[in-house]
């Protein structure tokens, strides 16, 4: 901590080097079982190592990697400077006046949300890790977004080691509509009794909502129900970072659905204000949010005062800053699919976010070759299908740079794309 020892303790800066051998081609690091770090501490990276790195060789001029919302929606608050706020933090769940505030635009109580600084990916960390702490069966979605199977594979999951690997475990969501289908759900709870099933909706790559997630979440319900008393209740973790960007119909929150369904959002991805990593999780079970906020406060983490005073004023802008996200996010998402359609090519049509995912032609298949190559010729950066188990396949982002760079970006990625699949026939 750079911080250590002064009175400016809100704004949790840390500094963390670690060091791997260079052009390693696979790194494997296990603890022994049940030890410190878990039943199998595995971090891969092999798919980092065919997946092109962003930072490698000279940056592209389009990042449409970049999956979060408007770059500059910042210009659209009006925010005030309580610097005085930089000399106290809050350990826990949050303040309490802002967890009110969230809990009420969302149909929750304060009682029920937790905020974590971090963003949604820790919360699905501390989440993934509180509920699997005495071990038991995990179940991911796939495809998956990596970091969601990530956190699985270093929790204490009995399985952790073969998270993603071993379609056991694995709850298939079905191309091209990417739903989740009642009997593969049903069939994965008698199999498995999972202590946690871990999803995203909309689903992240896809942005595809589940259609059914009520009925999926009422046979957890029941399953629960028909448990002996004192038995590990099955949980359900929604992963809702792009529920905010939802276009049309509104997707309720699960944890709104069901006692038994945590879930967890951001300002990041639809806010594109990453940088102030305002993480929520949200909970009607009593013993859930006991279980994360332990976690989260275990280490003696805490939410740093002068980030929850600018997240306090973003949330009560929040109405009026969607309603704009809103109308750029159909404009660009127009101009994108309109592109793809006048070169004929196959993509997912998303209910929500602000990516779009396109299947490559036919005899261009190689879809980490393919992002080399774009990059290379056009400098138009896109992500990799493989990053989320779904080779083949390519991922590109509509709403964080400025408008008219995107669609520059857009139109040469789609000119690339006819390019390529005129070649391969």
């Amino acid at each position: 901590s750079l911080l250590s020892g002064s009175p400016v303790t809100a704004c949790n800066i840390g500094h963390l080097v670690c060091h791997f051998p260079p052009r390693c081609p696979h790194v494997s690091m296990t603890a022994p079982a049940h030890g410190p770090l878990g039943s199998a501490y595995l971090m891969d990276f092999t798919t980092r190592e065919r997946s092109p790195d962003p930072a490698a060789g000279p940056p592209a001029k389009y990042g449409l990697n970049i999956s979060d919302g408007p770059s500059d929606t910042w210009q659209q608050l009006k925010l005030t400077m309580d610097f005085s706020t930089m000399a106290y933090s809050k350990a826990g769940c949050g303040f309490h006046a802002l967890r009110a505030l969230v809990a009420s635009q969302h149909d929750l109580h304060a009682d029920q949300v937790v905020l974590i600084n971090g963003g949604t990916s820790l919360c699905n960390h501390h989440v993934i890790n509180a509920l699997l702490h005495y071990g038991g069966t995990v179940l991911v979605e796939k495809p998956a977004y990596d970091p969601l199977e990530g956190a699985c594979r270093v929790s204490h999951a009995d399985n952790a080691a073969v998270i993603g690997s071993d379609a056991t475990f694995q709850i298939p969501r079905h191309a091209p509509g990417f739903q989740i289908l009642e009997e593969d759900w049903q069939a994965a709870l008698e199999r498995h009794d999972p202590r946690l099933i871990v999803v995203s909706n909309p689903h992240n790559p896809t942005g595809i909502a589940i259609k059914n997630l009520p009925e999926l979440l009422a046979r957890v319900d029941d399953w629960n129900a028909r448990k002996a008393p004192g038995a590990p209740a099955t949980y359900v973790l929604v992963d809702e970072v792009y529920r905010d960007a939802s276009l049309g119909k509104h997707i309720p929150s699960a944890a709104v659905l069901s006692p038994w369904a945590v879930n967890t959002f951001s300002l990041t991805k639809t806010f594109g204000l990453s940088g102030v990593r305002m993480g929520i999780v949200c909970s009607r079970s009593p013993d859930a949010i006991a279980a994360i906020l332990a976690y989260n406060t275990v280490g003696g983490c805490a939410n740093p005062g002068f980030l929850e005073h600018i997240w306090m004023q973003i949330y009560e802008q929040r109405p009026p800053i969607l309603k704009w996200i809103h109308e750029r996010q159909i404009e660009m998402l127009t101009f994108a699919l309109g592109e793809l359609d006048r070169v004929k090519a196959t993509y997912y049509r998303p209910d929500g976010g602000t990516v779009v995912v396109v299947k490559l032609p036919a005899g261009c298949e190689d879809d980490v070759e393919f992002v080399s190559a774009l990059r290379k010729r056009h400098s138009v950066h896109v992500t990799a299908g493989n990053f989320f188990k779904m080779t083949g396949h390519i991922r590109f982002a509509y709403m964080n740079l400025p408008k008219e760079e995107t669609k520059a970006a857009i139109k040469l990625f789609a000119d690339y794309y006819a390019e390529r699949a005129q070649g391969a026939n």
